[in-house]
């Protein structure tokens, strides 16, 4: 009884995980919610992020060093949603990347925009599937996807973000080296 009533829990978090996150998705394309904007610090958004995803990134022996972050000037952003962002984004890392692996995360600034990096030693991602990893449910390998976990729609409520406050994110990945 007691594995039943595990899986049934599993399930129900899943479900409320998916309706949160169709929630947040249907709000941002529909745009009634604008970014409401204000000086950001980008050591503070990550640090919120790596926060969360501390104990799981430990878990998995994975290093993350945000020193890139470090003394870097505020951005004009929404906070919560630039912490969602990085939540998102560290969350797929510490997902795909091994055991004893690596992320990092730096800014710079590029014309007159912040940019954020973040870089893992993760499996990668196929160049065929580059070109959609952004959008609704997709999954570069379903069976590993689902015994990871997650909605499918992470990388697209980044994108919508991004693409509210003006920006843009690309993906740059080697299989089997790291995106």
């Amino acid at each position: 009884a007691a594995v039943f009533l595990a899986k049934i829990d599993r399930h129900a978090e899943r479900l409320a995980s998916l309706v949160s996150d169709l929630l947040i998705l249907s709000e941002l394309e529909a745009g009634e919610k604008p970014p409401q904007l204000a000086p950001v610090a980008v050591e503070g958004a990550v640090g919120h992020a790596c926060a969360l995803l501390e104990e799981k990134a430990r878990n998995k022996k994975i290093n993350i060093d945000r020193r890139g972050v470090e003394g870097v000037p505020p951005v004009l952003a929404d906070r919560g949603k630039l912490e969602q962002v990085m939540v998102n984004l560290l969350d797929n890392a510490v997902k795909y990347t091994p055991e004893n692996g690596s992320i990092s995360i730096s800014a710079k600034e590029a014309d007159g925009m912040g940019a954020i990096l973040l870089t893992e030693t993760g499996i990668g991602i196929p160049p065929k599937d580059l070109p959609r990893i952004f959008e609704r449910f997709y999954r570069v390998d379903t069976a590993r996807s689902r015994e990871q976990g997650g909605t499918g729609l992470g990388l697209a409520i980044v994108k919508h973000i991004i693409q509210q406050h003006g920006g843009s994110i690309a993906v740059e990945s080697t299989p089997g080296k790291g995106s």
